[in-house]
C-alpha cells in the first residue's frame, strides 16, 4: 500500500485540506504556508470557473469581457494589477 492508497476518499476540498494540514510544518519552515493556504482558499472558493465566466459574459454580453476578467484573475495571483503591465493589449 502506497501513500496514495492511504488518502481517505471524500470531497476534494476536504482531502486537499487534509493534505495542506499534513504539509503545514514543512511549508511553515520555509515561510510558505500562508501563501499556499491563501492560494488554496482562492481555489476552494464557491463557484466554478464556468460560473465566473458566465457572470463575466452576462455583465457586458461580450466574450472579450470574459477573457479580460479571467486574465485579470490570473495576473492577480502573480501580483500584477493590470493585464497591460505584462503585455500590450490592443483596444477592441
Amino acid at each position: 500500500m502506497g501513500p496514495a492508497d492511504r488518502v481517505a476518499a471524500g470531497p476534494t476540498t476536504r482531502v486537499a485540506r487534509r493534505l495542506l494540514a499534513h504539509v503545514q510544518p514543512v511549508l511553515t519552515a520555509y515561510d510558505e504556508f500562508h501563501d499556499v493556504a491563501d492560494l488554496f482558499d482562492r481555489l476552494a472558493s464557491p463557484g466554478s470557473g464556468g460560473d465566473r465566466q458566465r457572470v463575466a459574459y452576462e455583465d457586458r454580453g461580450r466574450l472579450a469581457n470574459v477573457v479580460d476578467r479571467m486574465a485579470a484573475a490570473t495576473l492577480a495571483v502573480a501580483g500584477a494589477d493590470d493585464v497591460r503591465e505584462t503585455a500590450p493589449v490592443p483596444d477592441a
